[in-house]
């Protein structure tokens, strides 16, 4: 997985909230000290998939990341080059990841790209229809994840 801006501040806020040190993180992860600081300070640009999960399960966070398996709707990846800048997508979309893995159940990753790239268009086709009005946009969005929770 590539490290991004948003990779990095998810990590340092989890860091904060759980009052760990980078040498405590580092040492969780079967890395040297230098690891964590190239990991925070943005030298380090990719993680291994053991590292990512480990890092998820040790800091209690959920990384969003596409990955493609077949063939990815535009919308999916405009949605993840966004996530990669913008913390409140990311935020959302690992909570829409967390939701099809709890609806999914134990084990499951999450859901697959073209069921996220479903939603995506969706969300899309409520924000065109509710431009001008952000708490009706918030209210349809609200009730479709409901339905997807259901």
């Amino acid at each position: 997985m590539d490290v991004t801006e948003n990779t990095r501040t998810l990590i340092q806020k989890a860091i904060r909230a759980k009052g760990l040190t980078q040498t405590a993180l580092a040492r969780e992860m079967g890395h040297g000290k230098a690891w964590a600081t190239r990991l925070l300070n943005g030298k380090l640009k990719r993680l291994s998939d053991s590292d990512v999960e480990r890092l998820e399960a040790y800091l209690g966070i959920q990384f969003f990341v596409v990955t493609p398996t077949a063939r990815v709707s535009g919308v999916a990846v405009e949605l993840s080059k966004t996530a990669e800048t913008d913390e409140v997508l990311a935020a959302v979309l690992a909570g829409l990841l967390e939701l099809t893995k709890a609806k999914a159940g134990p084990g499951h990753r999450g859901a697959g790209t073209r069921d996220l790239a479903s939603l995506g268009q969706e969300i899309a086709r409520l924000a065109s229809e509710h431009r001008d009005e952000p708490e009706r946009l918030a209210q349809a969005v609200l009730e479709l994840l409901a339905e997807g929770a259901a």
